[in-house]
């Protein structure tokens, strides 16, 4: 699904705003957490979602990533917020996750910070152009997480 800019599914809309006020406050702060989530192996390889152009505001992806459940991923400048849910739209608990950065010729494994059960966050450096997300790991209840998108990142 091709989200346009300000134009987000149901009531997440609400919850990605709430993210995009803790972009804000994360960027101003120099405290996160200090848990790094654990990396599961395995390239991810379902569903592609194409995100906004940066220059009119984050990118926005929602990609399956198994049995009903979805993961919301938003790349505002140079954080990444993943934030995971189950079929019914709550957030949902993930035990381990990494997620696979690769753009022609660059590729990059992102650190993941935990904010939460299902919400992570990651500072990137990317470069202009597509850049392709494979993300992999276990939720709580030991279901395989399995899920891809991509990014058109703009130039200066």
């Amino acid at each position: 699904m091709k989200v346009e800019s300000g134009k987000l599914p149901g009531s997440r809309s609400i919850l990605v705003a709430i993210l995009a006020i803790g972009l804000v406050a994360s960027a101003c702060s120099s405290e996160g957490t200090d848990g790094d989530a654990a990396r599961a192996s395995g390239p991810a390889s379902t569903g592609v979602t194409n995100g906004d152009d940066l220059t009119r505001g984050p990118l926005y992806a929602q990609t399956p990533i198994g049995k009903g459940s979805t993961l919301d991923a938003i790349l505002d400048g140079s954080q990444m917020h993943l934030t995971f849910f189950d079929r019914h739209g709550e957030e949902l608990p993930v035990e381990t996750v990494s997620i696979h950065a690769a753009s022609d010729g660059a590729s990059k494994q992102l650190r993941l910070l935990r904010f939460g059960a299902g919400h992570f966050v990651a500072t990137v450096a990317l470069e202009p152009g597509r850049w392709d997300f494979s993300v992999g790991g276990m939720t709580g209840t030991g279901d395989p997480i399995d899920g891809s998108f991509t990014f058109d990142v703009p130039g200066s």
